[in-house]
């Protein structure tokens, strides 16, 4: 059958920071998203050791691995998500009508 696994490096959403479970405030991550996802990072990041880029890599915002996760119980996308393009991607699939 079909299926969606959704794997996000770093999810990032709601109000407060938590420790238990960790959870980082949407504000905070966006911030860190928009550092990661610059182009210098992103340049480093693809000539840096696996360890390096995991720790790099952009955080996703909570909506869109929910709406990625809708797109796949809808039956829009399916197979394997990895990382944040990937993710957006599937979560586009969910708005779209078929």
């Amino acid at each position: 059958g079909n299926s969606l696994v959704i794997k996000p490096s770093f999810i990032y959403g709601g109000t407060e920071f938590s420790a238990s479970p960790p959870r980082v405030a949407e504000g905070y991550g966006r911030i860190i998203d928009g550092l990661l996802s610059s182009g210098p990072i992103q340049a480093v990041s693809s000539v840096s050791p696996a360890p390096i880029q995991l720790v790099l890599a952009p955080p996703i915002s909570v909506n869109l691995v929910a709406q990625a996760a809708v797109a796949g119980a809808l039956g829009k996308a399916s197979g394997s998500v990895d990382g944040k393009d990937a993710i957006m991607k599937a979560a586009a699939a969910a708005a779209r009508t078929s």
